[in-house]
């Protein structure tokens, strides 16, 4: 039997649809402590198989909770499969200095939460979440946002995180779309590789078979499949050499896994630049019976209550997203977790006790 990995998607109300032009990464955390970078950004990508001309466009931004937008107007052309990066201000001085930005405008970006959009005019938006049939793209970030796609995307925590798309997937659900990751500002240069998607499934054994395919391919040598079972150091388990076409791959991970593990791609180019894909998480179909636990209630909209076998001293815990990304971390355990901040969807519980077992539970905010 194959047991899939899979992910919850949610349509509302309406919101823009981005045929073309997506926002793919936003930091505003430039030149603050600890900022990897001097000034705030972001970047756009065009997904289609044609330029497109920003000429008379915008992109525009407000606060969390604001109602008014201020308006930055594009002026460039963007080439199929392309970035282009917009350089904003800076709240200091730390940080590495941004490659050369395709735009420069004088703004600054909450690090937290905000409201991004692209507009194909440059007539300001108004009110809290507009729905503007001339908006291409929206982002709202952060647990204040008042204006996004279905579900507000989760915000950095710190100066040291960006909010970025995940293998350019547009499914007009902000929450599923993105993910907080370290910044990566890209520029001009059309990428190598863009993912249609990554996905990962158990065989009877438990062994991992993980598919993806590319919706772009370019200049790409190989597909290096890492491994990791703490989200954090990464082994690696072989190579692909890639068809420089779009594509689809498949690859078995012959060791059962036997907890949370997770998975992801290193994409190295001919010239041994590399990326890497968002990490995807699989969990065994059974768990050590020395160790287990009860969720109750599953699914639920405010608390989960935890259940564990006697002489289990559980260290610290984390919940995470379907994608391996982290939304909370603690480091006291608590047996009943609020959850009530969360959006909507499928997450997962990683508890570590004091012998440095790990334990993984799913469980759905409703």
């Amino acid at each position: 039997m194959l047991i899939c990995m899979y992910f919850l998607m949610v349509s509302s109300h309406l919101f823009a649809v981005s045929p073309n032009l997506i926002i793919y990464e936003v930091y505003g955390g430039g030149g603050n402590a600890s900022a990897p970078y001097q000034n705030d950004y972001i970047v756009l990508y065009n997904t289609a198989s044609t330029s497109v001309n920003t000429s008379g466009w915008s992109v525009q931004y407000a606060a969390a909770t604001g109602t008014s937008w201020t308006v930055l107007a594009l002026n460039g052309i963007i080439p199929a499969g392309s970035s282009y990066l917009i350089k904003l201000s800076s709240g200091g001085a730390v940080g590495t200095v941004l490659p050369t930005p395709n735009q420069t405008f004088v703004l600054n970006i909450n690090a937290q939460d905000g409201k991004i959009a692209i507009r194909s005019s440059t007539v300001a938006l108004s009110g809290a979440n507009p729905v503007d049939t001339d908006i291409v793209d929206k982002l709202g970030y952060g647990g204040s946002a008042t204006g996004f796609e279905t579900a507000y995307a989760t915000g950095p925590s710190d100066n040291t995180k960006s909010v970025k798309r995940i293998n350019f997937t547009d499914t007009d659900h902000n929450f599923n779309d993105f993910s907080r990751v370290s910044p990566s500002p890209i520029t001009n240069t059309p990428l190598p590789v863009a993912y249609s998607y990554f996905r990962g499934i158990l065989d009877e054994n438990q062994r991992v078979i993980l598919t993806w395919a590319t919706a772009l391919e370019s200049n790409n040598q190989y597909f290096e499949i890492e491994k990791s079972t703490d989200a954090a150091n990464y082994v690696s388990l072989g190579k692909l050499v890639a068809h420089n076409k779009i594509s689809s791959y498949t690859f078995k991970d012959e060791i059962p896994i036997t907890k949370a593990t997770y998975f992801r791609i290193k994409q190295i180019d001919f010239d041994d630049a590399f990326s890497y894909s968002r990490p995807i998480a699989l969990l065994p179909q059974t768990q050590n019976d020395n160790f287990d636990i009860k969720l109750w209630p599953n699914p639920s909209t405010q608390t989960i209550n935890i259940q564990l076998p006697e002489n289990q001293n559980i260290i610290n815990y984390s919940i995470l997203k379907l994608s391996g990304s982290t939304v909370a971390d603690y480091q006291v355990f608590k047996q009943n977790i609020d959850i009530q901040s969360l959006q909507k969807g499928i997450y997962i519980l990683v508890l570590k006790n004091q012998s440095g077992q790990t334990l993984s539970r799913k469980f759905v905010k409703e």
